[in-house]
């Protein structure tokens, strides 16, 4: 997921999120709130109503009006599943069968993927006016849940050309006892001479105290995952670093095995630690702190980020204050939705989020009233 910029984010109110100390869930559906700063439209999510409850549209703006639902989740919340047609939330560890998102410490997860066994999946973060907009917005794919970690945030996303490019970022992985380090080149590739998204080129060496070894390029990694028709059944390329050779897996495959250290499945970058396989691998983003946006990222190049690739050495990779770890399951949420530094800052933005029987929503978060801050409120659009 895209790192916020200060421009996207706003304070979620005087309370930090998960020390409120509320812990219990409620419901507010619209049909329920009309006596609160306007009419609503009924619980189906349409265009048919607004409301001024849920907070403002940014710090210091008046409280816009809202089309669609609202669902409203008190925090902090253990664990708490939210269904979007219903706008309804179950609090609690049991997850119900018709459930869409879940609320989960500071992160949510849609009913899809490694987290359910549901059609769900999202998109974003789009722009705040896209859920004001009320139509179906253009996305280059849905992303449903998956392992990832290190290497999750490799890209940034162009919403004006639905791209996605390389941030070049440089990732740290330790595979058992040895170090490497990788660089994500290209997502966009060729197969039978047209372009193709998700046909990965990248670079990695390996890195000992008292040597470096050859940079290695390798094109060509195939990780369509069978598109357009992706499925689980379908294989993508996985990349053993010792030796440089590709397999090719599905994710329950690559589940149960250790001969892999990095797995490409579409926009996704796994790698074969905790959620992400049996293999103990671990990762680190060894630039982490760079916060560049989208249009800086495109002036970047192999080229031009050669040299700084070179210069990481093993007193870098073995740096003891570097956090490697393994990988967790992510959603089009994670790390984009919510900054918890200190004050916590909620993302001006909007989500494509599709529910677990296949039907898409728009949804954007608001601050609730900043004298009862601990809520968190969901606004909730359905789509045609």
């Amino acid at each position: 997921m895209s790192r916020l910029s200060s421009s996207t984010r706003k304070l979620i109110g005087s309370c930090a999120l998960l020390a409120c100390g509320c812990t219990d869930i409620s419901v507010d559906k619209a049909a329920e709130n009309g006596g609160q700063g306007g009419s609503t439209a009924s619980a189906g999510g349409s265009n048919g109503g607004s409301s001024t409850e849920g907070g403002s549209a940014g710090v210091g703006s008046a409280p816009r009006e809202w089309p669609g639902t609202l669902a409203r989740v008190d925090v902090p919340s253990d664990s708490a599943f939210v269904n979007l047609s219903a706008a309804e939330v179950t609090a609690g560890d049991a997850a119900p069968a018709d459930w869409d998102l879940h609320f989960k410490g500071v992160d949510v997860y849609t009913n899809s993927g490694a987290s359910g066994d549901g059609l769900g999946g999202a998109f974003g973060p789009l722009a705040w006016e896209v859920y004001f907009a009320g139509e179906y917005p253009e996305v280059p794919f849905i992303f449903t849940d998956e392992p990832s970690g290190a290497v999750g945030d490799w890209y940034a996303y162009d919403g004006a050309t639905h791209a996605l490019y390389s941030r070049f970022h440089t990732y740290g992985i330790r595979s058992g006892d040895d170090f490497f380090k990788l660089q994500v080149l290209a997502y966009y590739g060729e197969v039978q001479g047209a372009p193709v998204s998700a046909v990965y080129s990248v670079r990695y060496a390996k890195v000992e105290a008292q040597h470096n070894h050859p940079t290695q390029a390798v094109e060509g990694i195939d990780a369509t995952a069978g598109w357009p028709k992706v499925s689980d059944s379908q294989p993508s390329s996985c990349l053993r670093l010792s030796d440089g050779a590709i397999l090719a897996l599905t994710p329950s495959e690559a589940q149960q095995r250790t001969d892999w250290d990095v797995c490409f499945r579409r926009d996704n970058i796994s790698i074969n630690g905790d959620a992400g396989g049996p293999g103990g691998v671990t990762g680190v983003d060894l630039d982490a702190d760079d916060d560049a946006d989208v249009d800086q990222v495109k002036l970047r190049n192999a080229e031009s980020t050669l040299a700084s690739f070179d210069s990481l050495d093993w007193a870098t990779l073995s740096d003891p204050s570097l956090k490697y770890r393994g990988d967790r399951v992510v959603s089009a949420f994670t790390d984009a939705w919510l900054d918890t530094s200190e004050p916590p800052l909620l993302a001006d933005a909007s989500w494509l989020v599709i529910d677990h029987a296949g039907a898409p929503f728009l949804l954007a978060f608001s601050q609730d009233e900043p004298a009862d801050p601990g809520h968190l409120t969901l606004h909730l659009l359905a789509l045609d």
